[in-house]
């Protein structure tokens, strides 16, 4: 039932967010100007075709279908052993550690999470992370309230090992540095 209702409001989403197509209209001539982030073949000259809930929900389901890259992530569904090396900031003397990753796939094979156990600056640590596409940003525990931006960048070396650096602003300077990085390997 939450996958339908999960589906039915983003189906309406799309609907609502492409209904608006950005029609804007000069008021001191008569012409109106188009423009789409969603299909970009639209010409200023064509109507815009309403789509029915049935057409736009199959149009979902068929975009939302695991492909390629799904089959990649599940691929890395196992336990994984980690090496984890952190530093405070740029320059800073590394902190090392180790744990373990349990991958599996999750919400019918469209996204893979991972929990994660082991230690870190000495303290234990328990995570949940989920794979993705995209940067981020994460508190900023310098300025109470505000954010800051995040990065990482997952690489995977072969088969059986993968890398996650992770990349954030510099307490003292504000720049972009490598604060931490994972090293995985696939557990036999």
């Amino acid at each position: 039932m939450k996958r339908i209702i999960l589906t039915a409001c983003s189906a309406t989403l799309l609907l609502i967010a492409c209904n608006n197509s950005g029609e804007t209209k000069d008021s001191k001539s008569d012409s109106t100007s188009t423009t789409t982030a969603v299909n970009t073949d639209v010409k200023k000259d064509e109507a815009w075709v309403p789509v029915d809930s049935a057409a736009a929900m199959k149009a979902m389901m068929e975009y939302g279908t695991p492909g390629e890259m799904h089959k990649m992530l599940a691929s890395w569904n196992g336990t994984w052993s980690g090496e984890t090396t952190v530093w405070e900031s740029e320059g800073a003397a590394p902190m090392q550690s180790t744990g373990t990753a349990v991958n599996s796939m999750i919400f019918d094979g469209r996204y893979q999470t991972s929990t994660h156990k082991g230690n870190m600056m000495g303290m234990p640590f328990e995570g949940r992370s989920t794979m993705g596409y995209d940067s981020g940003t994460m508190p900023d525990i310098t300025r109470p309230g505000k954010e800051c931006s995040l990065r990482e960048v997952f690489t995977v070396v072969d088969d059986n090992t993968q890398r996650m650096e992770m990349y954030g602003p510099d307490p003292k300077t504000g720049k972009e540095f490598k604060m931490m990085e994972i090293k995985m390997t696939r557990k036999k």
